[in-house]
């Protein structure tokens, strides 16, 4: 990606932010392509979006829009990060996430919300099978 185009996306970014009822960062290191999607069509469906953008270009984007420092160490933005961002309701997208077969423990921050500083989320339970 060109420079003008990072800057761009870095500008999109921080209007998203500002705009954002919740965000909250997401490791999707393990989730295969299908899950991904599966993941955007039930966020979409409770007004909340992922956008997979590069670590440094989010920390930039975060400082950008003034939301908490501690968000941007890179204990928190190092590996595969996504950003889910909810438009309405700031815990339905939240609330997506456990619903997803993930690693059992993905690690997510909630910035505006501050539910807390690492959100673990359990592995959905199984369901019994019917003979």
């Amino acid at each position: 990606m060109l420079k003008a185009g990072k800057v761009t996306l870095v500008n999109d970014l921080v209007e998203d932010l500002k705009k954002a009822k919740s965000v909250v960062l997401v490791n999707y290191a393990g989730l295969n392509v299908k899950s991904q999607q599966e993941l955007k069509h039930r966020l979409n469906a409770v007004g909340g979006r992922m956008v997979v953008v590069k670590n440094t270009l989010l920390k930039r984007a975060i400082e950008s829009a003034k939301l908490d420092a501690k968000s941007t160490t890179d204990d928190i933005l190092s590996g595969q990060t996504a950003i889910v961002i909810a438009d309405a309701d700031p815990v339905a997208p939240i609330q997506v996430l456990p619903a997803i077969r993930v690693h059992p423990q993905v690690a997510a921050l909630a910035l505006r919300l501050q539910v807390a500083p690492h959100l673990r989320v359990p592995p959905p339970p199984r369901q019994a099978v019917q003979a």
